[in-house]
């Protein structure tokens, strides 16, 4: 944890298991170029940001997003805490400075619960509730959005 307060953070939730397929209610998986574009947009932005990447595959990350990535990115891959303990997770990716979500709740949720004020988010799909309640919101795929506006 303390990495990641005393560090320029950005926690990368990536989903999958259950949402690694098409689901009614979260919709086709997030893919792999929405975590790339993100990293590197926020790299971008932040260029002395190391991001966290929390997931149950791991394997996934080093396999499709870590060798698509600049190697001049700082990273790593937070998997200590299973299923189980995904509240720890929580937990830490409410400390980081900045965020991308996947398609599941995770990361939204932790940046509701973040006490640190401003920082960038990174959505895969419009979420009126993060647009409406948070700075520096960025949704990639169908609109960019930077503090509410296009």
């Amino acid at each position: 944890m303390d990495e990641i307060k005393k560090t320029q953070s950005c926690a990368v939730h990536v989903r999958r298991g259950d949402l690694s397929v098409y689901n009614p209610a979260y919709g086709y998986p997030t893919p792999k170029e929405y975590y790339i574009k993100a990293v590197n947009i926020i790299h971008k932005l932040h260029p002395e940001v190391k991001f966290f990447f929390f997931s149950e595959e791991c394997n996934w990350i080093k396999e499709e997003i870590i060798p698509n990535i600049d190697s001049e990115i700082k990273y790593k891959i937070c998997d200590q805490n299973g299923a189980d303990r995904g509240y720890l997770d929580l937990y830490l990716m409410s400390k980081a400075e900045h965020l991308i979500a996947s398609s599941g709740s995770l990361a939204r949720t932790a940046k509701i619960l973040s006490t640190l004020e401003g920082g960038d988010i990174v959505l895969d799909k419009y979420d009126k509730q993060i647009v409406e309640h948070c700075e520096n919101v960025i949704i990639l795929n169908d609109t960019i959005l930077l503090n509410g506006k296009e």
